[in-house]
C-alpha cells in the first residue's frame, strides 16, 4: 500500500478513536459538555474524516472511470453495515432495551425511507424523526459531497480546481450575506463541511500534480478565510447553546492538521502504522456500532467508575467493530462489488 493510502488510513483510525473518546467522555464524565465552550475532540475527528473523503473520493471515482461503478460501490461500501446497525436498535428498541431520541410516532413507511437517505435526525414538528443510527447526519453530508463530485465528474468540470473552488466559496459567501443581513441562522457547520470535502479533494489535486504549489496555498487559505468567516456568523455572530465559536474553530483547525499532520509525516514505527492501518481499516465500523456498545455499558454498569467505563468502551467497540468487520462490513462488500 502506497504511502497516501496509508496515510489516509491513520487519518481515518485516529479520527474514528477521537468521535468514541468524545461520545464516551460525554456519557460517563458528569458537565464534560462544559468543556465544549473551549474544545471538542469529536468535531476534531469528524473534520478530519471529511478531509479523508475529500481525498478519497475523487481517487476512488479517477480509478473506477465510471459513475455507476463508483455509485455502486460507495452503496456497497455504506449501506450493509447501516442497515446491520438499524436492525440491532430496532430490536433493542422493540425488547424495551433501548429508547432512541425522537418521536416514533410517524408512519412506518416514512420511518424507513427517511432512514434509508440519513434524513430521519432532520426536525419533524416538535420532535425530531426516531433515529436508529446515531451519527447518520455526517453520511447524509457525505451522499451529499458524492453527489457534487459525481456531477463535477459528469460534467467533466472536476479537473478546473479554480471554478471548483471560486463556486463553492461564492456560493457560501452569499448565503453568509442572506443570513447576516436577513437575521437568522442558517445550519453553516454542516454547508462547511462540504467544504472541508473540498480542501481534502485540492490535497488529492496537489499530489497528482494538478495544481502548482502557490495556486494550492491560494486556494487553501482562501477557503479557510471563507470557512472562518460562515463559522463566525453561525457559532458567533448567532449564539448557539452548544458549541462556541473558539471551541469551533479550534476543534475544526486541530481536525485539518490532523490530516496534515499524517499527510506530512510518515510514521517508521511499524508496530504503530500497523495499528493505525487496522484502526482506518474498520473505523466505520467503530463510528458505528460504538453507540451501541456506549448504551450498552451506560445502561448496565453506568454506576461504576467511570475511568473504568471509558476504558470498557474503548475495548469493547474496538472488539466489537472488528468483529462486524470481519462478519458483516467486509464479506458483502466483496460480494456486493462482485455482482456489478
Amino acid at each position: 500500500m502506497d504511502k497516501r493510502i496509508d496515510f489516509i488510513d491513520y487519518t481515518r483510525g485516529v479520527a474514528a478513536i477521537l468521535v468514541l473518546a468524545s461520545h464516551a467522555l460525554e456519557i460517563f464524565i458528569p458537565n464534560w459538555a462544559d468543556t465544549f465552550q473551549y474544545f471538542n475532540i469529536g468535531q476534531v475527528g469528524v473534520v478530519a474524516f471529511f478531509m479523508v473523503s475529500g481525498y478519497i473520493i475523487p481517487y476512488s471515482l479517477d480509478r473506477s472511470g465510471s459513475i455507476p461503478k463508483f455509485i455502486w460501490g460507495r452503496i456497497s461500501r455504506i449501506y450493509p453495515l447501516y442497515i446491520f446497525i438499524g436492525l440491532v436498535f430496532l430490536m433493542a428498541f422493540i425488547s424495551g432495551f433501548y429508547v432512541p431520541v425522537g418521536d416514533p410516532n410517524h408512519g412506518r413507511l416514512k420511518i424507513f425511507f427517511l432512514h434509508l437517505f440519513f434524513v430521519q435526525d432532520l426536525p419533524y414538528g416538535d420532535k425530531g424523526m426516531i433515529n436508529f443510527v446515531p451519527g447518520n447526519w455526517t453520511l447524509f453530508i457525505e451522499w451529499i459531497w458524492y453527489g457534487l463530485f459525481v456531477a463535477l465528474f459528469y460534467l467533466k468540470s472536476h479537473k478546473k480546481i479554480k471554478s471548483v473552488f471560486v463556486g463553492y466559496n461564492v456560493f457560501l459567501f452569499i448565503l453568509i450575506c442572506t443570513s447576516y443581513f436577513g437575521g437568522y441562522r442558517l445550519p453553516y457547520g454542516r454547508f462547511c463541511l462540504i467544504g472541508i470535502a473540498l480542501t481534502g479533494y485540492l490535497f488529492y489535486t496537489f499530489h497528482n500534480s494538478g495544481i502548482s504549489k502557490k495556486n494550492f496555498w491560494k486556494f487553501l487559505l482562501s477557503s479557510f478565510a471563507v470557512l472562518s468567516l460562515a463559522l463566525y456568523i453561525t457559532f458567533g455572530y448567532f449564539h448557539n447553546d452548544t458549541f462556541s465559536l473558539t471551541c469551533v474553530l479550534l476543534s475544526w483547525t486541530s481536525g485539518i492538521l490532523l490530516f496534515m499532520f499524517f499527510e506530512s509525516f510518515q510514521i517508521t514505527n511499524s508496530s504503530l502504522s500497523s495499528l493505525l492501518s487496522y484502526l482506518g481499516k474498520i473505523s466505520y465500523s467503530v463510528y458505528l456500532v460504538h453507540p451501541i456498545v456506549l448504551y450498552s455499558i451506560n445502561y448496565y454498569l453506568k454506576d461504576l467508575n467511570p475511568i473504568f467505563t471509558i476504558s470498557l468502551s474503548f475495548l469493547l467497540s474496538i472488539l466489537v467493530s472488528a468483529i462486524t468487520f470481519q462478519l458483516v462490513e467486509r464479506p458483502t462488500l466483496k460480494y456486493l462489488r462482485s455482482k456489478f
